[in-house]
């Protein structure tokens, strides 16, 4: 981006995924999309239980609602 003078976030929006601590520590930080680690792990925990316990599991898909953490690297669009 440097290398083209493109300035993040007047001429580029960025958006990272996982929200690592290092999209704090960079300039401008990086806005991401993160998911619960909590909700994952209390999931896989009763997934867990449950397979201890015998139970026949079928085939199943979790979702996760992932979130935005908004940082400095998201130019907002003025809709005028």
């Amino acid at each position: 981006m440097m290398e083209r003078n493109l300035n993040i976030p007047n001429d580029v929006s960025l958006i990272g995924v996982d929200d690592l601590r290092i999209a704090r520590m960079v300039h401008p930080s990086l806005t991401t999309i993160a998911h619960s680690i909590e909700i994952m792990c209390k999931k896989a925990v009763e997934l867990i239980v449950k397979m201890v316990a015998g139970e026949q599991l079928e085939e199943l898909t979790i979702l996760i609602e992932p979130y935005i953490v908004d940082r400095e690297s998201v130019c907002i669009l003025d809709p005028n």
